[in-house]
């Protein structure tokens, strides 16, 4: 019971960076790199950077012992070759491991 309180006390205590946490994972150079290697798909690109950031958030829930749903990321890529299905595809793969 003193183990749990410990823990509670700390997690309130506890403050999170997330400028830092953001600049410590690769999702900044994962998405510059997206950037450069695919012109417009504006609203691809914004959704990949949506769910960077609750990956994030979530990684640094479970860090401090909150609870944390695990989020669903099923994806399903179609387009017309050429199009960059793999090319996103790829860059998900590097925000995700």
């Amino acid at each position: 019971m003193l183990n749990a309180m410990t823990k509670d006390a700390a997690a309130q205590d506890a403050t999170v960076d997330l400028q830092a946490e953001f600049e410590a994972s690769n999702i900044d150079e994962v998405m510059d790199k997206l950037d450069r290697e695919l012109v417009g798909l504006k609203p691809v690109k914004t959704r990949i950077r949506e769910i960077a950031a609750l990956l994030l958030v979530d990684r640094l829930r479970r860090k401090f012992g909150l609870t944390s749903g695990a989020p669903t990321l099923h994806m399903n890529f179609t387009g017309n070759p050429g199009t960059g299905k793999t090319t996103v595809a790829l860059r998900m793969a590097e925000i995700l491991h």
